[in-house]
């Protein structure tokens, strides 16, 4: 799995819903690489059109990495992988 972080290597997190609806907060990841890749892209081009230096990168993600707010992997948020 793979994550996009920051220059200071931190995970991107992100807000979602959760299937009953409540408001949960979570590290972003993908299963696959390459979409893990055009979110970080993506990222990096809404910066660019701010005048702001790119900072986002792609990162293998372990189960270590898991906070307590949990992950949402590719879409869907869980306290696990």
């Amino acid at each position: 799995m793979y994550g996009i972080v920051t220059g200071t290597k931190n995970f991107v997190m992100d807000n979602i819903k959760d299937p009953s609806g409540e408001p949960r907060k979570g590290i972003l990841i993908f299963k696959k690489k390459t979409k893990a890749v055009e979110e970080c892209d993506e990222l990096n081009s809404i910066r660019q059109k701010m005048k702001l230096s790119q900072c986002y990168s792609v990162l293998k993600f372990t189960e270590n990495d898991i906070t307590e707010h949990g992950i949402i992997l590719d879409g869907k948020w869980s306290t696990h992988v």
